[in-house]
């Protein structure tokens, strides 16, 4: 993937998901953090974080094609 497609995809993602959302999908999936350290540095919980990044790959495969 060329680095126009990735901004056009984060872009995209922009539009569908909230601020937190962005953020667990930046640290988990581009910065490879695990749901452990996203939860501590969004104090929040890591089963909270887990379900938030599992869920939100059903929005990205019903809202955008890939």
């Amino acid at each position: 993937m060329n680095p126009f497609q990735v901004r056009e995809i984060l872009e995209q993602l922009a539009e569908y998901l909230s601020v937190k959302q962005i953020v667990v999908v930046l640290f988990m999936e581009v910065f490879n953090f695990t749901a452990k350290e996203t939860a501590g540095m969004l104090r929040d919980t890591e089963i909270s974080v887990y379900k938030m990044g599992t869920s939100l790959w059903c929005v990205v495969e019903q809202n955008m094609n890939f």
